[in-house]
């Protein structure tokens, strides 16, 4: 099997852009150029790779499996160019960071302006990914740190719980008929649009449950996004249940938020390769990240105790 580069790089695309135009913009050919390295490259695996579907491609299941291996592949060939890069420019260093969409906010981009300004000459590669593609990177990848939500029983990396037993709450629209309640429980939303995590994920597990006895939703969203979950139920869209988020304060005038019956517990940590020691960029960034979570926390806390 001789499946070429350049064949991997137009499949590639086209999973990215959706479409051969774009693709073709993408690696600056021609549409008929990026048609024929597709066509080799199912020809050389023998696997149908796209369905033309009334006029556009949609990807087969083995071309969503197979995207899985060309993004390893191709995270690890952008580390080589960076690192060259780096290496090139005199730069003193890289930190790569890792973190989960509901790990992406504020507390993340507060501690990285912090690094910067204490580290100007150090280049940040940040990447959003799923939990197990963070799980997954940090083990293979060469990435420095990962940001998620425990549990986590990889034994080949290391972890600093950040907090292990913070509550979950329900959030509403503004002036919800439910806002008046002292606490939320499944039953109550029975009636609910509800804005969720995908399934697959631990927390939508874990919510799950509370909602065994609870059938008859409206209907579902499924969401990663914290801020688009919270965008969602101001607009009078849904209700959800949510664990801690750093930007409240940006949210109090368009939502309610009430204690969610019963307890949720949920808790983050940072993750890291046990198989090498810890760069000094990754040992100072950790500190200011474990600071600036304190802070938000206790802030956090703050808001809702009022």
């Amino acid at each position: 099997m001789r499946i070429t580069i350049r064949q991997v790089e137009a499949f590639h695309a086209l999973m990215e852009v959706k479409t051969v135009g774009g693709a073709a913009d993408m690696m600056n050919i021609s549409q008929p150029a990026v048609s024929r390295l597709i066509s080799d490259l199912e020809a050389e695996t023998k696997l149908r790779l796209f369905d033309r579907i009334q006029g556009r491609l949609v990807p087969t299941a083995e071309a969503e499996e197979l995207l899985i291996e060309v993004e390893r592949s191709f995270v690890g060939l952008e580390q080589i160019r960076q690192t060259a890069t780096y290496l090139s420019n005199n730069n003193i260093g890289v930190l790569r960071i890792l973190a989960m969409p509901s790990m992406s906010g504020d507390i993340l981009c507060e501690s990285v302006a912090r690094f910067k300004h204490a580290h100007p000459k150090v280049d940040i590669l940040w990447e959003t990914r799923p939990k197990q593609r963070v799980l997954e990177w940090l083990t293979y990848q060469g990435f420095d740190l990962g940001f998620i939500t425990l549990p986590c029983a990889d034994k080949a990396l290391g972890k600093k719980v950040l907090t292990n037993n913070m509550p979950c709450y329900c959030i509403l629209p503004k002036g919800h008929r439910l806002s008046d309640k002292d606490y939320i429980t499944a039953r109550d939303l029975e009636d609910e649009n509800m804005i969720t995590f995908p399934l697959g994920s631990e927390i939508r597990h874990v919510i799950d449950k509370s909602f065994q006895e609870v059938n008859n939703h409206k209907s579902r969203i499924e969401v990663r996004n914290i801020e688009t979950v919270c965008s969602l139920v101001a607009k009078g869209t849904g209700a959800s249940i949510l664990y801690f988020f750093d930007n409240l304060q940006d949210w109090m005038d368009k939502i309610d938020i009430r204690p969610f019956k019963p307890d949720i517990k949920i808790g983050f940590a940072v993750v890291y390769p046990q198989s090498r020691i810890m760069s000094r960029n990754a040992r100072g960034f950790l500190d200011i990240y474990q600071t600036v979570h304190a802070e938000r926390m206790a802030h956090f806390d703050q808001i809702i105790s009022h």
